[in-house]
């Protein structure tokens, strides 16, 4: 396994998941994987940044889900759904981006 990099402690709904990146023979067949029972979030590190952000919003509607205790039919798509739109959103509103961080 190849070291992680990378890492932060993400809280997300009543948990605490663990987030990191790495380049391994675990991920080489994924982009990323959420594992509720560890309570982590892995990511390929070798990624493009535009489908490494994309690939963090769906490990992260992954999580929500999990973390609600929701399991929606069809889940990978409605994460890929979500991830894509939500990526697609914030590169391309950069201003009303702005507007919004006044308010987190």
């Amino acid at each position: 396994m190849t070291e992680e990099t990378n890492k932060y402690d993400v809280k997300l709904g009543p948990f605490t998941w663990s987030y990191s990146e790495r380049l391994d023979e675990d991920l080489k067949k994924n982009l990323g994987e959420c594992s509720f029972e560890n309570l982590q979030i892995l990511i390929r590190d070798d990624l493009n940044n535009d489908i490494k952000v994309s690939t963090i919003f769906h490990e992260l509607f992954h999580a929500a889900f999990a973390s609600s205790g929701m399991m929606p039919k069809n889940e990978e798509v409605v994460v890929d759904v979500l991830a894509c739109q939500l990526l697609f959103f914030l590169k391309n509103n950069p201003e009303f981006l702005e507007y919004l961080k006044k308010y987190l």
